[in-house]
């Protein structure tokens, strides 16, 4: 008897590879950060250092102009006010001075050149009030050394008196 061929084992097909995952959407790229508003909205909080930050990242990064003399001269201002804590009155000047000169036809020009001609008469009247202060000490200087020498040539003088006094003849009665 002839023998039957066995059957040959099932061949297992392969499977289709799965399907990839779908790629996640891409995350768009937020837009660079405008610091000029960013410091606008800042300084119009009155969160007076971090708009004083983004107005430097602002000028630091900014190629163009636009908006330089305004955010010179809110830093300015920023730097002016005595409760900031980015209090700088010398950086404020020289800010301001930037305005002036740079920036001829800017809008902030006159104000920039008016608080530096209002600073500049603050400056003028400290160093005149210091002036006549100093004069006034050396007068009342001179007053009180005057006052002292009175009091001793009027205690020299009680002492003449008496001196003289007890000198003169007593006068018998007549």
């Amino acid at each position: 008897m002839a023998a039957t061929p066995l059957p040959s084992p099932p061949v297992a097909k392969p499977e289709p590879p799965p399907d990839p995952e779908p790629a996640p959407p891409p995350v768009p790229t937020p837009p660079p950060v405008d610091y000029f508003q960013r410091g606008e909205e800042l300084f119009g909080g009155g969160d007076y250092a971090r708009a004083a930050e983004a107005y430097e990242k602002f000028l630091y990064d900014s190629p163009t102009e636009k908006h330089k003399d305004q955010a010179l001269f809110q830093l300015a201002i920023i730097y002016a006010v005595p409760g900031s804590p980015s209090h700088d009155l010398q950086k404020a000047i020289l800010l301001l001075k930037r305005v002036a000169a740079n920036f001829p036809e800017s809008p902030w020009k006159a104000q920039a050149q008016l608080i530096l001609d209002l600073q500049a008469d603050v400056d003028r009247l400290k160093s005149e009030t210091k002036e006549k202060d100093e004069r006034i000490r050396d007068r009342n200087e001179r007053i009180r050394e005057m006052e002292e020498r009175i009091v001793r040539l009027t205690s020299e003088l009680e002492k003449l008196k008496k001196i003289d006094m007890e000198r003169r003849p007593t006068r018998p009665p007549q």
